[in-house]
């Protein structure tokens, strides 16, 4: 499995096997990441990537201390609903 930031596509994408299996797609403005919108593919649900490629990409995102992010998408909501120990990364 490998994860990784495509910056011309806007989005992290998880392969495992070339494939790509989920992608979470971004936006960037004014020093907050906007996480808008995730996918996983119907045949790999309830493996947690989608958990995975999230962690990943606030791992990436929060590499620069002053990078907030906004999530808009709604699993990327739940996520953060569900680790409040991330609350301080939200842009307010």
């Amino acid at each position: 499995m490998e994860i990784t930031r495509s910056n011309e596509h806007s989005r992290y994408e998880l392969r495992e096997d070339g494939a790509i299996h989920a992608t979470l797609a971004f936006t960037e403005r004014d020093g907050v990441t906007f996480l808008t919108y995730s996918y996983t593919e119907p045949t790999q649900r309830g493996r947690g990537l989608a958990a995975r490629l999230v962690e990943f990409a606030i791992a990436d995102i929060t590499r620069d201390p002053e990078r907030r992010i906004t999530p808009t998408c709604g699993y990327v909501r739940g996520w953060f609903a569900n680790h409040p120990e991330h609350q301080s990364l939200l842009a307010s």
